[in-house]
């Protein structure tokens, strides 16, 4: 996985959180959640959780991927994946550190074991 420069809009790269909302796994009923996140490159973003257990939103796109980001003046759908390899999961928390700084760096310092990232493909211009 290549991280860095991309095409998101700027109203994404300046925002610091978005609001992610899933489908519930049980209830399928909208879920938001508050989450930080970094640009993975092209029109995709990543998100993490750096400790098991697996967050309820983690555990919905497990079940239903179709996700909508609120970056509060822009609302785009997506699709999110899992990832599974280790070594993006780490990449995806070192950017995390890099952009968030030392409440990143408090929250993994404990360790990361467990944690879980997915990225994010951004749905075409028709349905932002």
């Amino acid at each position: 996985m290549v991280l860095g420069t991309n095409d998101l809009p700027p109203e994404i790269l300046k925002s610091r959180v978005m609001r992610l909302t899933t489908v519930g796994r049980k209830s399928g009923k909208p879920r938001s959640v508050k989450v930080w996140f970094v640009p993975v490159g092209g029109d995709e973003i990543a998100v993490q959780h750096a400790r098991a257990p697996a967050p309820h939103w983690y555990r919905n796109i497990e079940q239903n991927p179709n996700v909508t980001l609120d970056f509060g003046s822009l609302v785009v759908r997506g699709r999110a994946i899992p990832v599974t390899d280790p070594k993006e999961v780490e990449e995806i928390l070192r950017r995390v550190r890099e952009k968030y700084g030392l409440l990143a760096r408090l929250l993994q310092l404990f360790g990361t074991k467990g944690a879980v990232a997915v990225r994010i493909k951004l749905a075409g211009e028709g349905n932002r």
